[in-house]
């Protein structure tokens, strides 16, 4: 596996344990609400390295999502952990090339 698919990797994974431990506190369990999160964490990771975690694809899967999820209101704060770990992250990735 390359640099960046690891680096994307350790991304996802981080994103997905922070959110799962607030779900977590919040009792959510997998089946009514855990399961939607993760696979909502693992799109807007993708998003956030093709696109960037500024970008017009982002605010519209957010958007499109948060007042889907179980808990709604928790939305907008499971994307910014997204984008803060992968903002973090992302200097660990290989360039793409040009």
């Amino acid at each position: 596996m390359e640099a960046s698919g690891k680096v994307f990797g350790l991304i996802d994974a981080l994103a997905i344990s922070a959110v799962n431990k607030r779900l977590d506190e919040m009792k959510v369990d997998f089946s009514t609400g855990k399961r939607y999160y993760f696979t909502w964490i693992h799109q807007l990771a993708l998003i956030a390295y093709e696109h960037g975690t500024d970008s017009p694809e982002w605010k519209a899967c957010v958007d499109g999502w948060a007042p889907k999820l179980a808990q709604p209101e928790f939305a907008r704060e499971a994307a910014q952990i997204v984008a803060d770990l992968y903002n973090r992250w992302k200097v660990k990735f290989a360039p793409k090339p040009a």
